[in-house]
């Protein structure tokens, strides 16, 4: 009989065992992209090594069960959890394609335009003449997004198969909605969220059509000036969104495995002046202006602001309220480098729909 899970190694004119373990494709992420170890059993006498070597794997087999039983399982919430991050991300990837486009000349615009059809086009024909293929490129985007979650899908069921095709259903309408982007048309995007919702019948955002609230012309307790919309949207933030900044940098350092205790901790530094500026708020409150304020906020730090006893008392709006001469400011460099790991982390807080 053959024990796969021993592999004999010479030592010399002997020779010994190790034991082997193949990790599982569906855990290989939880063992840093590990696709098996070994165990030497060179002090184990020859006549135990088959029973060390059944104990081992029954061992194994059972952290992988552990592992696996902390996994839970795909629901419709979590369906809809992840279409919603994606719709986010396709609307700010259409925002990109259309903000990147010369509108400035009518040639710029026709090939922004170009850009946008001839990308649909790909798209259809993928759809239309391999299908398959085209469903294993989501397939691998999907496997990545669940494992992220700690959910546990098998790809032939069901509702994995609904979250494919959901996938394919947005991104078919997502050139749609860069060409309304590019021409203008006014519509917002909660309109392109309402597309989705009657496309999807999923009822992704009920808060688009539950949660309105007529504005009143004039009203002084609502001071809206010119508004886009005939309704105001409330906004409410999920659970997920609702995670504090400290413990989105406590998980974004931890994924970054390969880089040195030093890097980690200057990451950490930059990314805990957003705690100093804003509290440790939901990530799911930060928004663009805020991202305005921090960078404004920062440029008027001074440098050695930790060393100098004139400045290592203050909070960060006692320093910025001082209003340090620039030669005294912090260096572009110094500058960069925190916008840099703080851009760097709202883009990963982007991905994982926070």
């Amino acid at each position: 009989m053959t024990y796969t899970h021993l592999v004999p190694k010479r030592s010399k004119s002997s020779i010994h065992f190790h034991f082997r373990s193949k990790i599982p494709k569906d855990l290989i992420s939880y063992f840093n992209e590990t696709k098996q170890f070994q165990i030497s059993l060179n002090n184990v006498r020859n006549r135990e090594t088959l029973l060390v070597s059944l104990r081992l794997k029954s061992i194994v087999q059972q952290l992988y069960s552990d592992i696996r039983s902390g996994m839970k399982n795909l629901t419709l919430e979590d369906i809809k959890e992840i279409l919603r991050i994606e719709v986010r991300k396709s609307i700010l990837y259409s925002h990109q394609v259309s903000e990147e486009t010369n509108k400035h000349s009518e040639s710029g615009f026709i090939k922004g335009l170009e850009y946008i059809l001839d990308l649909e086009k790909k798209l259809q024909q993928k759809v239309n003449n391999d299908l398959g293929g085209y469903r294993k490129e989501i397939d691998v985007k999907l496997e990545g997004i669940l494992q992220s979650l700690d959910i546990q899908v098998e790809k032939g069921s069901v509702d994995f198969k609904k979250l494919r095709n959901r996938f394919i259903d947005l991104y078919l309408m997502r050139t749609s909605w860069m060409k309304e982007l590019i021409k203008n048309t006014g519509r917002t995007d909660d309109d392109f969220r309402r597309d989705v919702d009657d496309k999807l019948n999923m009822n992704l955002f009920p808060e688009l059509t539950e949660k309105l609230t007529p504005i009143i012309e004039n009203d002084p307790h609502n001071p809206i000036p010119e508004p886009r919309q005939p309704y105001e949207v409330e906004q409410t933030l999920s659970p997920h969104q609702s995670t504090p900044i400290s413990v989105g940098i406590h998980k974004f350092v931890g994924e970054k495995s390969n880089i040195t205790k030093k890097s980690k901790w200057e990451i950490t530094s930059s990314l805990k002046m957003l705690i100093l500026e804003f509290g440790d708020i939901p990530l799911g409150k930060i928004n663009r202006e805020m991202g305005v304020k921090f960078k404004e906020d920062l440029i008027k730090l001074p440098k050695n602001k930790n060393k100098l006893p004139q400045y290592k008392d203050l909070d960060l709006h006692q320093l910025v309220g001082l209003n340090v001469n620039e030669k005294d400011r912090i260096s572009t460099r110094t500058l960069n480098n925190h916008l840099g790991d703080v851009s760097s982390f709202m883009g990963w807080c982007v991905i994982n729909g926070y």
